[in-house]
């Protein structure tokens, strides 16, 4: 926020908006806590103190990190590191407050990390400039907060909507004029952020300082450090790994309460206080709404999620009024047994035999079928036009696009060996480069109108403290939080690892719920896994089912052959059964490349699949 001659000027407006952090295999090791300000101010914008000064003070009271945010400045931190840096001691970070106004209403943002300096970019309601600050900030990638949204009463929830894209809205600012509590039939800062969660917007709350007054620490009336602060989750101290966490949402906030762990899954939210002799603590489950799920006075409290919250977080109050807030676990709502299937059936496009994808969808459409999964396109479609042009395609044929799978440019699924080699995450030299082409994927999924991209993350380690599981999760992490603020959502297939040990995997991703899309052939051909009790596993997080059966490996560390349905060892019918029970209601995909072997006509085992569905009650 700028201050100017003991008042804050009312006229600037900012959003920002990145690309989460990219994961780094260097990071991997245990992870720890690291406490940081994310907002801070000099005599590079109007702030009462030198860069030095500030960065002393932070470094003199054993903060970990710091961001300088100077308005519509990038106050150079090299000099700085220099001096003051320490190695997983302590650490400055680049940073920027975009300073921006609309319709006379101040809103600012923080550029966090980032690549280029971003001017605002204005707009003519303070939702449009949000948009197009975020957008602007996401370019040059920087994570994004949108700062104080009760300065000058500036941002109401609908308002907030236009930031949809950026990370962090400040649920506390240590400002003294920031209206922090609301009043006035305005609603709280924290009130709004659970306005976004309820609207579906995925974004986390961050305490900071916005310190301007370093030289009045004892005055109320200044905007004085150490009111705020975010504390990260990570293997070590880098600007990549705090970027990466505030990104990914695993941090928690606070103006004074310490936590000591905070455990999420899909089935639980677990907090554990550091408790001070001389308080007492109330730990509030929070749940859609606003509505307070649960209340327990004892730590750690855990709660259990039914699956109707829409989301969980905590907050954490001491006998004192110190506050600590723990990000949202997001909540998808479980299947629910119904009267009659209501699953599409469709096919795994490639399968088809047409390259092309026009001729394809109408094969598709031949079979009296109107799903497709769309599988690998040449790389024209993954551009907005492109992407238009077979959204047309799809409109002329009468055929829904159910789901897109991610195919990597390099994989090989000749045998065993190649598929460690090559396929999904487990290459992490080509993280970087896979995670960029599942971003166009994303875009075009959500082009297209398909909810869902679906691919191999490639052979997990069994050690989640190996190095490639921690990198591989960082990255599986990474696409789900881009997917989610598209509105997408990434579902695993299953293959190269036990039910169980996905389940597991999954359950540390708490950005967004990813799905499952259940290949209980590939358990077999990998033999991993019995399909039906892998099935059991990931039940609830199913999106879709390959039709598709094999027979076991000849030999250890060989790989299976795929066989037509109901002819080998999947346990399809036992499969169809739990899903059945469970209420599965997604789509029923038929991928089936037996032709290939068979010497037969694709579309015909196709037909075959087909048939064995309908004979099996589907």
């Amino acid at each position: 926020m700028r201050q100017l001659a003991g008042t804050i000027c009312v006229g600037f407006i900012l959003a920002v908006a990145l690309a989460a952090a990219r994961p780094h295999a260097q990071d991997a090791g245990p992870l720890r806590w690291f406490k940081g300000n994310t907002h801070t101010h000099s005599l590079n914008s109007d702030g009462d103190s030198t860069p030095d000064d500030v960065v002393r003070w932070y470094r003199e009271q054993r903060y970990d990190f710091l961001f300088l945010t100077d308005h519509n400045m990038a106050t150079p931190v090299e000099g700085l590191n220099a001096v003051f840096a320490m190695p997983d001691r302590f650490l400055v970070i680049r940073g920027e407050e975009v300073t921006d106004q609309a319709a006379g209403k101040p809103v600012h943002l923080n550029m966090l990390g980032g690549e280029a300096f971003v001017p605002p970019q204005g707009g003519d309601t303070v939702a449009e400039a949000l948009r197009r600050n975020v957008a602007a900030i996401s370019a040059a990638r920087g994570v994004i907060s949108i700062n104080h949204p009760n300065f000058g009463w500036a941002m109401s929830a609908s308002d907030l909507a236009g930031g949809q894209g950026a990370h962090l809205l400040e649920i506390h600012n240590g400002h003294f004029m920031v209206n922090n509590a609301g009043g006035g039939g305005y609603p709280s800062v924290e009130a709004l952020w659970d306005s976004m969660l309820s609207a579906g917007i995925r974004i986390f709350g961050a305490a900071s300082d916005d310190m301007h007054q370093l030289k009045q620490p004892w005055s109320k009336s200044s905007a004085r450090p150490g009111q705020g602060w975010v504390v990260v989750r990570a293997a070590r101290l880098s600007a990549e790994s705090v970027l990466s966490a505030l990104a990914a949402g695993d941090f928690y906030a606070s103006t004074g309460v310490e936590l000591s762990d905070v455990q999420a899954t899909a089935q639980r939210l677990t907090v554990t206080v550091k408790e001070q002799s001389f308080a007492r603590y109330t730990i509030q489950f929070i749940g859609q709404g606003g509505r307070v799920l649960k209340e327990a006075v004892a730590s750690p409290a855990t709660y259990e999620i039914a699956g109707d919250e829409g989301y969980v977080r905590a907050r954490i109050v001491d006998s004192n009024g110190q506050i600590a807030w723990t990000q949202p676990v997001f909540v998808t709502p479980r299947a629910r047994p119904q009267a009659e299937s209501a699953n599409a059936v469709g096919v795994f496009l490639r399968c088809t035999g047409q390259n092309d994808p026009l001729p394809a969808l109408q094969a598709v459409k031949s079979l009296g079928l109107d799903t497709v999964q769309v599988s690998k396109l040449p790389d024209r479609f993954y551009t907005p036009e492109g992407a238009a042009e077979f959204a047309g395609m799809l409109r002329a044929t009468g055929i829904r696009a159910d789901s897109v799978v991610a195919v990597f440019a390099g994989e090989s699924y000749a045998d065993r060996e190649t598929v460690v080699r090559t396929v999904g995450f487990r290459p992490l030299h080509l993280i970087e480069e896979r995670l960029e082409y599942l971003r166009k994927c994303v875009d075009f999924a959500g082009a297209v109108g398909a909810g869902i991209v679906t691919f191999h993350m490639g052979f997990l380690p069994d050690n989640p403290e190996d190095g490639a599981y921690r990198s591989m999760l960082a990255a599986v992490t990474d696409i789900a939080a881009y997917a989610a603020r598209k509105q997408v959502t990434i579902s695993l297939e299953t293959g190269q690892e036990t039910g169980q040990q996905l389940a597991a995997f999954l359950d540390k991703i708490t950005v967004a719920r990813v799905g499952v899309n259940f290949d209980p052939a590939n358990l077999i051909i990998y033999g991993v896994d019995a399909p039906s009790q892998a099935l059991k596993h990931v039940l609830s997080r199913v999106t879709s089912v390959h039709v598709k059966d094999a027979l076991l490996p000849d030999t250890p560390g060989a790989m299976g052959r795929e066989v037509r349905p109901g002819q080998g060892r999947a346990e399809l019918a036992e499969c169809f059964r739990v899903l059945r029970a469970a209420g599965f209601s997604g789509a029923l995909i038929i991928e089936n490349y037996v032709a290939r072997g068979l010497k037969t006509d694709p579309m015909d085992e196709l037909r075959f699949a087909k048939a064995f569905l309908q004979t099996s009650g589907w």
